[in-house]
């Protein structure tokens, strides 16, 4: 270990900094590369599953059980989802399943209810026909514009007119109707009033009198029983009866006035002038009212306003219509869109020189081309040799070299395509890449095996370099073979400075990778704040 560089130790650390991440990466759901059982299989039919991918998970009351593993369109235009389940888990033929989105980057996975215990259980390899999906941005904004449409032909009748501004104007008519109404009939209710008062103080002063009347009459008749008892005892039974009743009668009658004098009095409180100034007034603030909306409607249907070219330009309409179809497709691309996050380490084992980066690559929805972006760092560095030549007091020369250091950040940044192999292998497919490597022009050509796990990549840059003499350097040549351990860590080797025997060598890394759903898993973790 003593004879070792201080180079080589670092490059050597930096491997087991970045083994010792890959391990602590692979044991964090759903990262963790384990060979689990599949214990079962199921089949889910939805009508919609947009954003849902394979190797989504599945989840049973929150807790992941598995994950989707294909997805199939069906002729009826139903998608077919195929899960299988790592964990026991016991579903009933009542059991239905939802997509539902997951964490801050909105990550589909397939939710699964178990169903009633009552229930039968559900086989293995059965199909789950109730399947049921979130509203897609496109049929909520269709939604939207349904509403907006209804609002419109709601405010508009048949023959064109505006259902508010004719009722506003029925509201003006009957105003109108109800004061001169008021006005016309105010003597008819003076002398309605004068009717009944006099009414109520006849009934208090006669009535009273006439029931005086009658029981003197009765006195006088009792007299004359005596004498014609026999002839007349029916008569005077009967007008004992009616004596005897006057006096409810009169009861009645003052209860009736009280009730008359009632009345009067709340049609003179409102017939006053005091009412009736409050009536003015109240009639006066309908009118006003009325002539606000009316003058509203008049600007609505005029065009003046966001609210009125809504309701009556139909252009707007159309416009909004447009644009939101336009951002639905754009959220559709840029959900197809992968990106692809990375880390990488590596060492040459015969300059000890290591070299590390940060990758950020973004594959389209064609999937035949991406974007390479990476930050790089070298601990070789630059060096540069400045030469002094000094001539001291006794007219002696002496040379004199300072060696300088230095440690630049370098930037990637590549376009590449794909193209599938017609020649060597099945599915094999080629990549030719262009454009900057390391802060130089470059480019490189690498070719994917079909199972995705080995990958011959060959990259040359820095053409027109120079040593710290400024002496001509050969470009940096660089041939590799990489291989996936899984679908997040990986392992790079090959042969380094190829064109360079002074800096030769065997180069050895390894390197993680993460996809959208993994970021979209992490972040999902994270607390909120």
């Amino acid at each position: 270990m003593k004879n070792l560089s201080v180079e080589a130790k670092v490059g050597a650390f930096v491997i087991a900094g970045l083994l010792g991440l890959g391990i602590i990466a692979t044991t964090i759901e759903p990262l963790k590369y384990t060979s689990k059982k599949v214990i079962s299989q199921y089949y889910i039919l939805f009508d919609n599953v947009a954003g849902l991918a394979e190797e989504a998970p599945v989840m049973v009351a929150g807790v992941r059980v598995g994950k989707v593993t294909n997805i199939k369109i069906l002729p009826n235009g139903k998608v077919k989802v195929k899960v299988v389940f790592t964990k026991p888990v016991t579903l009933h033929q009542d059991a239905y399943a939802i997509i539902e989105t997951m964490g801050l980057m909105g990550e589909k996975y397939v939710e699964i209810i178990p169903g009633s215990e009552n229930a039968p259980v559900l086989a293995s390899g059965s199909t789950i026909t109730r399947g049921k999906s979130t509203i897609s941005t496109d049929q909520l904004m269709l939604k939207i514009y349904e509403t907006v449409d209804a609002l419109d032909q709601s405010l508009i009748t048949p023959d064109g007119k505006n259902r508010i501004s004719l009722l506003l104007n029925q509201i003006t008519q009957l105003t109108k109707q109800v004061t001169a109404t008021v006005k016309d009939n105010r003597e008819n209710l003076k002398k309605l009033v004068q009717n009944l008062a006099s009414l109520s103080e006849f009934l208090k002063s006669d009535v009273p009198e006439i029931a005086e009347n009658l029981k003197s009459l009765s006195s006088q008749l009792n007299e004359i029983v005596v004498e014609n008892r026999e002839d007349i005892r029916d008569i005077v039974k009967n007008l004992k009866t009616s004596s005897e009743e006057a006096p409810k009668l009169v009861a009645e009658a003052e209860r009736i006035a009280d009730q008359i004098n009632a009345t009067v009095t709340q049609i003179n409180r409102l017939i006053s002038g005091k009412n009736e100034e409050n009536i003015s007034a109240a009639i006066e603030n309908i009118r006003k009212s009325t002539r606000n909306l009316n003058e509203l409607i008049k600007k609505l249907q005029q065009g003046n306003g966001t609210i009125a070219k809504l309701i009556n330009d139909d252009t707007l309409y159309k416009n909004l219509t447009s644009a939101a179809h336009a951002l639905g497709k754009l959220a559709d691309k840029f959900e197809q869109t992968k990106v692809y996050i990375g880390f990488r380490g590596d060492v040459n084992t015969a300059t000890g020189n290591t070299r590390g980066g940060i990758s950020l690559k973004i594959v389209p929805e064609s999937k035949d081309r991406y974007y390479l972006f990476e930050v790089v760092a070298d601990s070789r560095g630059k060096i540069d040799h400045t030469t002094y030549y000094i001539t001291n007091a006794t007219g002696a020369l002496s040379i004199d070299e300072k060696v300088t250091q230095s440690f630049d950040t370098e930037f990637t940044l590549q376009y590449a395509r794909i193209f599938k192999d017609p020649f060597f292998l099945k599915n094999g497919r080629w990549v030719l890449r262009g454009g900057i490597i390391e802060t130089t022009a470059g480019g490189g050509i690498d070719y994917l095996f079909p199972d995705n796990k080995w990958k011959i990549y060959t990259s040359i840059w820095d053409i027109d370099r120079k040593d710290g003499y400024g002496k001509q350097l050969p470009p940096h040549l660089r041939i590799g073979l990489s291989y996936n351990i899984n679908k997040n860590w990986y392992l790079y080797f090959g042969g380094d400075e190829l064109l360079y025997n002074k800096w030769r060598g065997f180069f050895i890394g390894s390197g993680l990778s993460f996809g959208d759903e993994d970021v979209k898993y992490l972040i999902g973790l994270m607390p909120s704040f």
